[in-house]
């Protein structure tokens, strides 16, 4: 919870200075929704993400959540970076990074927070000015894979549909 306000504190500070716009959204995984996360179990899964970001320019910075209902939990909290490659009347490309911290439940004496880090790409869809549906194909390093499940391939790609609303600078 310390994370998240010292991260909501930074936010704050960002959207002070001079922004165009600001987006939140919110959204989930639709393989994990249909398909479960593991090969053994197809019980879905809800992975729900969001994000709070500042745009200046051709250039969007913030703040970024995800969730999943996994056993042990999943939580991760970071900063995310994007830029603008295309822009058109109705439909916005993006590719950026993020750095997170990942908590997990596993037994109060292991370790349970892990940094990772990853690369994404974003098409949003304006529905209208201040709507889009966004489409984002997200690859993360994650750590805590390789330090308790000694995985061999700990990247991990995955797919968002989300909803975000923007508020423009008046």
């Amino acid at each position: 919870m310390k994370k998240l306000v010292i991260m909501l504190v930074i936010l704050t500070t960002l959207i002070t200075q001079a922004q165009e716009k600001h987006i939140f959204t919110v959204g989930f995984d639709p393989k994990l929704a249909l398909d479960g996360a593991y090969d053994y179990d197809d019980t879905p899964i809800l992975d729900f993400y969001f994000s709070a970001v500042v745009q200046v320019k051709r250039n969007e910075i913030g703040i970024v959540g995800e969730y999943a209902n996994i056993n042990p939990y999943y939580w991760s909290f970071g900063f995310m970076y994007n830029r603008l490659l295309i822009k058109t009347n109705r439909i916005d490309v993006l590719l950026g990074g993020e750095v997170i911290i990942i908590q997990r439940g596993f037994k109060p004496q292991v370790q349970n927070e892990f940094i990772a880090y990853g690369l994404n790409a974003t098409t949003r869809f304006y529905i209208v000015d201040c709507l889009s549906v966004n489409l984002k194909l997200n690859a993360k390093y994650r750590t805590d894979l390789v330090k308790h499940y000694k995985t061999k391939d700990p990247i991990k790609i995955s797919g968002f549909v989300s909803l975000s609303y923007i508020i423009k600078r008046w």
